[in-house]
């Protein structure tokens, strides 16, 4: 379809009320456009072919009026005449004639030559299934109605929040008492009827509007009101409290559920990790044979002679590089096992990379807490005057009563010189009952390691080399632990 502008000025004398006999060149149509089109740049309604609008040497017979400057299609369009190729190398457009299908065409920019294909049978365009059936009507002018009154007549809709993930959902008031399932976690929540709304006030045509009087009180900032959804829960049912309170919530997408004795139980799905008894029995072999390296670098020191030393001091400090490596990996898990568990799970996932360098943040966490906690046992015995053998034994009660709270501390500030939180300090009054079973099961562990590396000594000095592994596996389980009292005490804050 050959689309008509504004008439604009040209060189040629004619109006706008006469047309012309054009042609194109590419394929040859003629057909009428309106005179005021002479010299301007158009596509051929056959070809698409972009041309310039000049009229055929014709007599005067030519110009014939018409009513409006429409395209006048004087004959059907002709066969095709011309074939389109582009250049195989470079992709220059060409054409040929319908006699020269199956020659070679040279390209007139690279000089490579590229067969003419027959011409490709014509296709009736289809129509898009989106333009088939019902429209959308769009409002014309001052015919759109305002928001207010389309909102009005919409059909009334409930809200409800799902009890478990909180996905809101509207549903029609003839669910009211039954149960609405949600779609994102499948979990039923029963429809309540919806607050009546207000009646509108009538304030009258004439309204008398004071300016505010802001006063002292209104001027000082307050802190906002809490409010509270007990009176929500005090409305329902005995039966429907029951429900409420008994319903336990075993969707994958809800938080763990904490057990009534969270201190005490989940060791099994804990040992039961992948990776843990892994890392448990790899970090004592490690330990162990950093151990049993430096007793032999002492004895050579010691049992060698003049060149002992010289042989012993780089065992000693081989053993003393793969001891601090190994304490290295050992903060990092104890790290990860202390985060995984305040988390509530019960099994490990996240467990640290293998590169050291990223385990020196986890150690200084340790390092850190681990001096603050022993620090005021070491001073109080010093002060007090008590032999120098007390000394190991006050500063083991002193890490053993303030260690937890240093290393919570440290963790929730995510800072490793945050050393004491008022959370964790207010959690010794909210969870009093918590952090005594962690006192007495974490006293009861120590006294079992305890016992445990007293009997390897017992049974001879190589087998004390074994002593590790008590060690490490009471280490793990004391931070499996103080997660727990970590978990316990974000959920009672």
């Amino acid at each position: 379809m050959f689309f008509v502008s504004p008439a604009r000025g040209c060189g040629f004398a004619m109006t706008t009320d006469a047309t012309i006999r054009t042609q194109c060149p590419g394929c040859q149509a003629k057909f009428r456009v309106g005179g005021e089109h002479v010299g301007r740049r158009t596509r051929c309604p056959h070809c698409r072919a972009p041309f310039e609008v000049q009229p055929i040497a014709r007599g005067p017979a030519a110009v014939s009026p018409i009513v409006q400057p429409e395209v006048v299609v004087a004959e059907q369009p002709p066969e095709v005449t011309h074939v389109g190729v582009n250049c195989r190398l470079c992709g220059t457009r060409m054409y040929g004639r319908l006699d020269q299908v199956g020659q070679p065409l040279k390209c007139p920019d690279c000089y490579t030559e590229t067969t003419l294909p027959p011409p490709k049978p014509k296709t009736k365009q289809a129509v898009p299934a989106a333009m088939l059936g019902d429209q959308y009507e769009l409002y014309e002018g001052d015919d759109q109605p305002w928001g207010v009154t389309l909102a009005a007549s919409q059909a009334e809709m409930l809200p409800v929040h799902c009890e478990l993930c909180g996905t809101l959902q509207y549903v029609p008031p003839e669910m009211v008492g039954s149960v609405a399932i949600c779609p994102d976690c499948d979990h039923g929540t029963r429809v309540r009827p919806g607050k009546p709304k207000p009646a509108a006030k009538d304030l009258g045509a004439d309204l008398e509007i004071e300016p505010p009087q802001v006063t002292a009180e209104m001027a000082t900032p307050s802190a906002p009101p809490i409010y509270s959804r007990l009176h929500e829960f005090d409305s329902l049912s005995e039966q429907e409290k029951e429900e409420r309170m008994s319903r336990v919530a075993t969707n994958r997408k809800a938080r763990p559920q904490m057990p009534r004795l969270p201190l005490l139980t989940g060791w099994g799905a804990f040992l039961a990790s992948s990776g843990v008894v892994a890392r448990w029995l790899g970090l004592s072999a490690w330990f162990s044979a950093a151990a049993a390296l430096a007793v032999f670098a002492f004895n050579i020191i010691f049992t060698g002679g003049p060149y002992g030393a010289v042989a012993g001091l780089p065992l000693l400090c081989a053993a003393g590089a793969v001891a601090a490596l190994c304490s290295a990996c050992c903060a990092a898990t104890a790290i990860t096992i202390v985060t995984e568990s305040s988390e509530g799970n019960d099994q490990m996932t996240a467990w640290p990379t293998i590169n050291p360098i990223d385990w020196l943040g986890e150690a200084l966490y340790i390092m850190v807490a681990g001096l603050v906690a022993t620090a005021p046992g070491y001073l109080l015995v010093q002060v007090s005057g008590a032999p120098s053998w007390a000394v190991l034994g006050g500063m083991l009660v002193s890490g053993w009563l303030l260690y937890p709270i240093v290393q919570l501390s440290t963790l929730e500030a995510s800072a490793p010189f945050a050393l004491i939180m008022p959370g964790v300090l207010g959690s010794l009054g909210r969870c009093s009952g918590t952090w005594t079973t962690f006192y007495l099961v974490s006293g009861a562990m120590a006294a079992v390691m305890v016992l445990a590396v007293a009997l390897l000594a017992w049974m001879g000095p190589y087998a004390l080399l074994a002593a590790s592994v008590p060690i490490v596996g009471a280490a793990g389980a004391y931070y499996r632990l103080l997660g727990r009292l970590a978990w316990r005490i974000r959920e009672e804050s």
